[in-house]
């Protein structure tokens, strides 16, 4: 089985072999984790790490990965207030991905990965989240109502997509 560790406060390294970045401040209790080129076995191994600061606020990067959705492992690591999932291959967020999440999640990043659509519910259980990353995805297509579970939303990044219909309805709740 996988172990994961702190090396030094900084490093956690997974069998040895694969190294993150790691920024641990103990009196603000926040935990930042930068991940890259990964494989998904070691990825999914993650959560089990991160449960061991569950009293942390947490800004985690998993960028490069080559994941195509969101893993159903994020949602049980608490306070989790920043993810960005940056230039992975996810192609849908399936409506109901973040229902079960226990975060706080303020900020989400899906930045250059392949999302062709945003579907009404697929952003159900971010209450609290105001900032939205979805540049540089191939995003065609705005279901009606896919904004309205995320009412505290001030920040919204649709650029460089190729969004040809906005349905009606597509920001109520905003």
């Amino acid at each position: 089985a996988t172990s994961c560790k702190m090396v030094q406060g900084y490093a956690c390294r997974i069998n040895d072999q694969f190294k993150c970045d790691c920024s641990v401040n103990e009196p603000s209790l926040h935990f930042t984790l930068q991940c890259s080129f990964m494989s998904k076995r070691v990825f999914a191994e993650l959560s089990h790490f991160l449960q061991n600061y569950s009293s942390f606020s947490k800004e985690l990067n998993f960028n490069f990965i080559d994941i195509d959705r969101v893993p159903g492992d994020l949602s049980c690591i608490p306070n989790v207030r920043v993810l960005n999932l940056v230039w992975n291959t996810v192609q849908v967020i399936e409506p109901g991905t973040f229902a079960n999440f226990t975060s706080q999640l303020e900020s989400l990043s899906f930045k250059l990965n392949s999302i062709q659509a945003l579907r009404n519910g697929s952003l159900l259980g971010l209450d609290r989240l105001t900032e939205l990353d979805l540049s540089q995805n191939r995003v065609d297509t705005l279901e009606s109502g896919a904004f309205m579970h995320v009412p505290r939303l001030e920040r919204l990044d649709l650029s460089n997509n190729r969004i040809e219909r906005v349905l009606r309805d597509t920001f109520s709740g905003l």
